[in-house]
């Protein structure tokens, strides 16, 4: 049995919504689930008041910022290359320990060894240790990046900002960057808006029910 179950929804009016809702969590009163209500501000925040008045509570909020392409200071970095599939266990491994499954939407295994396969995982190595990771989606118009992270060990040998820039350099012919980054974390917030992103008026909600 999964640990809680993700809830997609679809109504035609916030009563309607509220009605439905509360039916519905009446016969599963016992379970956990996560919602997540997306959209801009104006749009999630009704829907917001609704869930809480059912009894979820926000976990978490997450606001996306975009970046216009524009030429960057490239820095070859030969520490950084494309996953291999034991690197992937690691990076599997990574994700399990350091983020929030509940909140930060983990990949499964085989979707990781999908992004490797197309390319799509840099990883930073340090004497033989994957020292960090990056993980992103690219089509002809968007460079998308989904995980970065830097292992504590390893935060004052520039590996996040290095493989920043090579994901940056992997999208130079996309027209944007694109990524959602947790409001509360000040510090990752204040470090995209050095690379050159901003915030836009879209948000994710992730609420609750216990």
């Amino acid at each position: 049995m999964p640990k809680f179950w993700n809830v997609f929804y679809c109504s035609t009016s916030i009563d309607k919504m509220n009605d439905d809702l509360t039916e519905f969590l009446s016969k599963y009163k016992d379970a956990t689930m996560l919602f997540d209500v997306v959209g801009r501000k104006e749009q999630c925040l009704p829907v917001v008041e609704i869930l809480r008045k059912n009894g979820l509570s926000v976990v978490t909020s997450l606001v996306r910022m975009v970046r216009i392409t524009e030429p960057i200071h490239y820095v070859n970095d030969i520490r950084i290359k494309k996953a291999t599939e034991t690197d992937v266990l690691e990076v599997s491994r990574l994700l399990h320990n350091f983020f929030d499954e509940q909140t930060e939407q983990i990949p499964y295994d085989e979707e990781l060894m999908d992004y490797a396969k197309q390319g799509h995982i840099l990883v930073c190595m340090e004497s033989g240790v994957l020292a960090g990771f990056l993980i992103y989606e690219i089509n002809a118009s968007t460079n998308y990046l989904r995980y970065w992270f830097t292992h504590p060990n390893f935060r004052d040998k520039k590996v996040g900002s290095h493989l920043l820039r090579e994901f940056l350099n992997e999208g130079k012919e996309t027209k944007r960057q694109l990524l959602w980054v947790i409001q509360s974390n000040e510090n990752a917030v204040v470090r995209y808006y050095h690379y050159g992103f901003s915030e836009e008026n879209m948000y994710d909600y992730v609420m609750r029910y216990t």
